[in-house]
């Protein structure tokens, strides 16, 4: 019997992003007007740029300082995805970094603009979304574990910290994680 790490063995040079659209616009804003923690995984240690919830005075009303500190953790704009993806192929965990697959419920043309943006800011030979796959109605079923194996076996992955893949795919040591 062979492990999960020896059937499902890294991608050398894919980095996948986790770019949640749809819901978050209202999601995010409900997490910063709780002044919520994001998910436990962006507590580990060996994640970088862990969240802290900025101090507040009321729970359920938020200072529109705090709403954006929630609001570039988990809706990041496209400037501010583009930024971090550099920042973090020039890391050493990036090294060797050369296509993108970017794991999203975004629509056909916010995703087109997120690649044309990416594509301006540095060189890749691919990048590829989940909005692209042709899918029948049956494999519509099973395109999200899709996702969750690319993603739990790219050389890095980025999401943001209220990302519900992120605990799925931990088994990847070189994850870095915040969007923003």
């Amino acid at each position: 019997h062979s492990t999960n790490s020896e059937r499902y063995s890294e991608l050398p040079g894919l980095m996948v992003l986790h770019v949640r659209r749809g819901d978050y616009e209202t999601h995010c804003r409900t997490l910063a007007m709780w002044s919520e923690d994001f998910v436990s995984v962006n507590a580990f240690p060996e994640m970088r740029d862990p969240f802290v919830v900025p101090p507040h005075e009321e729970w359920g009303n938020n200072t529109p300082e705090n709403v954006e500190v929630y609001r570039r953790r988990c809706l990041p704009t496209i400037e501010e995805i583009v930024r971090k993806v550099t920042e973090v192929r020039a890391e050493p965990a990036a090294r060797g970094v050369r296509r993108l697959y970017i794991m999203t419920n975004g629509s056909p043309e916010y995703i087109a603009e997120l690649k044309d943006a990416l594509h301006a800011a540095g060189e890749w030979e691919m990048i590829s979304s989940s909005r692209d796959l042709v899918l029948s109605w049956e494999q519509k079923y099973v395109s999200h574990a899709v996702d969750l194996l690319v993603a739990q076996r790219a050389q890095v992955l980025l999401g943001n910290g209220v990302s519900p893949i992120l605990p799925r795919v931990l088994s990847r040591s070189t994850l870095i994680n915040d969007a923003s």
